[in-house]
C-alpha cells in the first residue's frame, strides 16, 4: 500500500513541475491514454485522446507586476463562442458575416 501512496505522490510531483515548467507533454504523461475523461465545466465530456488532445488547446498570457513577480493575466480554454449583449452578437472577424452569407447564397 504505501508503495502505491508513494508512486501516485512522485506522479503528483511529475504533473506539478511539468504544470510549472510549461511541459505539457510531461504533464499529459500522468494523463491515462485509454480512459482518461475530460469532464470541464461549460464544455462537452471528452474521452480517450480527445480529451488528451483538448489539454493542449489553451493560451495564456503572462506579465510581470510591479512587484517583480510574473502572473497570468490572461487564460483561455474555451471554445470559439459569440458572445451576445442587449441582442447583439459580438462579430470576430470583421469578414465573419459576408463570408457566411456568400456560403449560404451559393448552396441555393
Amino acid at each position: 500500500m504505501m508503495d502505491d501512496i508513494y508512486q501516485i505522490n512522485v506522479a503528483k510531483t511529475e504533473f506539478r513541475e511539468a504544470y510549472n515548467r510549461g511541459d505539457v507533454d510531461q504533464l499529459l504523461s500522468v494523463f491515462e491514454e485509454q480512459g482518461f475523461t475530460d469532464l470541464s465545466e461549460g464544455g462537452p465530456s471528452l474521452f480517450e485522446k480527445a480529451a488528451r488532445n483538448k489539454l493542449h488547446e489553451h493560451s495564456e498570457l503572462w506579465k510581470k507586476n510591479s512587484s517583480g513577480n510574473w502572473k497570468i493575466s490572461l487564460f483561455i480554454n474555451n471554445a470559439d463562442i459569440r458572445e451576445e449583449l442587449g441582442g447583439q452578437a459580438s462579430h470576430w472577424f470583421l469578414s465573419q458575416e459576408g463570408y457566411e452569407n456568400a456560403r449560404s447564397s451559393k448552396g441555393s
